[in-house]
Formats: structure tokens, sequence, C-alpha cells
């Protein structure tokens, strides 16, 4: 109740939110990210990070290089 969402979108939106900081802080491959923040594959975490951020998370890495 206190966040406005549901616990399990509350833990994907962390998920993700983790898998950024990943993303534009690190060099690892996204399938260690994918594992490293709790998804069980790689085309799993793909596919939800572009649900959640409309964006896939090579995209995100590639924009992020961009403004650097």
């Amino acid at each position: 109740h206190e966040t406005g969402v549901s616990p399990m979108r509350y833990r994907a939106q962390k998920r993700i939110e983790a898998a950024c900081a990943l993303l534009m802080h690190t060099s690892l491959p996204h399938y260690e990210i994918a594992r490293t923040v709790g998804f069980s594959d790689e085309f799993q975490f793909s596919r939800r990070f572009k649900e959640m951020t409309g964006t896939t998370p090579r995209e995100f890495r590639r924009e992020q290089a961009g403004r650097k």
C-alpha cells in the first residue's frame, strides 16, 4: 500500500533499477546481469526490461554510452 503498486510489480521495478545501474556502470554481459538481478534467463530479462522501460537492455546501454 505504501508504494502504490503490487508487491510483484515493486519487486520487478527494483530488479530493473538494479539492472539499469549494472548496464550503465559495468561491462557485464546481459546474461550475467539477468542472473545477478534474479531473472532465470536473458530472454525473460530482456522481455521484462523492454516492457518496463520501453527499450531493450542493449539499446539502453548504447544510449547511456552515448551520453558520456
